[in-house]
């Protein structure tokens, strides 16, 4: 019986590193790394708008929101009510240590945003949110509609 064992650190003709090969070409179409090398600056270029990953869980009297927000401080997140929208936004803070240049950047720059459409009443003013390396944990409870049963009388 031959047995043909693939030895991942061979550098051609090896199934292995066509595969690392390929998975390296994927991960730079999907995620484009932006470029920079020690004799061009860093290009300053229109901010772009990401949207977070979000985890959401619910229970009968409220629902929490914990979204990821990287390099976000309390200082830069901005979370705001319009009508039944809820938004959400953040401006990570990436500085470059004193005395050094960007030669290579992979960190995104732009802003945060995330938008959900809540369609229970929500009583904001016991809504709380509290930030912790750059994840935000938004607690959103529910309040009792305001209804009254109008009685109607004949006349």
């Amino acid at each position: 019986m031959f047995l043909n064992i693939y030895n991942r650190n061979q550098s051609r003709n090896n199934l292995w590193a066509d595969l690392d090969m390929l998975q390296e070409e994927l991960a730079n179409t999907f995620f484009k790394p932006s470029f920079t090398n020690a004799t061009t600056e860093l290009k300053t270029k229109e901010k772009e708008s990401f949207s977070p990953p979000v985890n959401i869980y619910e229970q009968a009297s409220e629902t929490i929101l914990v979204v990821d927000l990287p390099g976000v401080d309390e200082k830069g997140v901005d979370i705001s009510f319009e009508k039944d929208t809820l938004i959400i936004k953040g401006d990570p803070t990436y500085t470059v240590p004193e005395g050094y240049k960007i030669v290579h950047r992979e960190f995104l720059l732009g802003q945060y945003v995330r938008k959900f459409t809540i369609n229970k009443p929500i009583d904001l003013e016991k809504v709380s949110a509290v930030i912790k390396n750059g994840r935000v944990t938004l607690h959103l409870p529910y309040t009792t509609p305001n209804s009254k049963k109008i009685e109607v009388k004949t006349v």
